[in-house]
């Protein structure tokens, strides 16, 4: 989240604390994050947005699309950034994956798998 929203416009809230161990004090994973003001879309979203607002909502979903589009990174694997989400970007290999990586390229990726 942290990095979409360094290098995107999309907007995301900001994570001021999170676990992701169930033998922390509360006992389960949490993720306590800043609260974006806005409308969530219903599971059909066809229908959810009334016809007037088809192309608006289209533009938005555009741009989002876009954004994630042009956020690349140098190389195929797993994004880390220490285990607080503290500490710069690396790339390193992704460890349930057959072929860990970083792997260069995306036909690398696809004879790979």
């Amino acid at each position: 989240m942290y990095i979409v929203r360094q290098r995107t416009s999309i907007p995301v809230p900001r994570i001021f604390e999170f676990e992701t161990s169930m033998e922390e004090p509360f006992g389960y994973p949490y993720v306590l994050m800043e609260y974006l003001g806005g409308r969530t879309l219903e599971k059909r979203l066809a229908e959810s947005i009334p016809r007037l607002y088809y192309t608006e909502v289209a533009k938005q979903l555009a741009n989002v699309f876009a954004d994630f589009q042009n956020l690349t990174f140098s190389r195929i694997a797993q994004l880390w950034c220490g285990d607080t989400a503290d500490l710069p970007v690396e790339v390193i290999p992704i460890a349930w994956h057959h072929s860990p990586g970083p792997l260069e390229t995306s036909l690398e990726y696809f004879y790979n798998k």
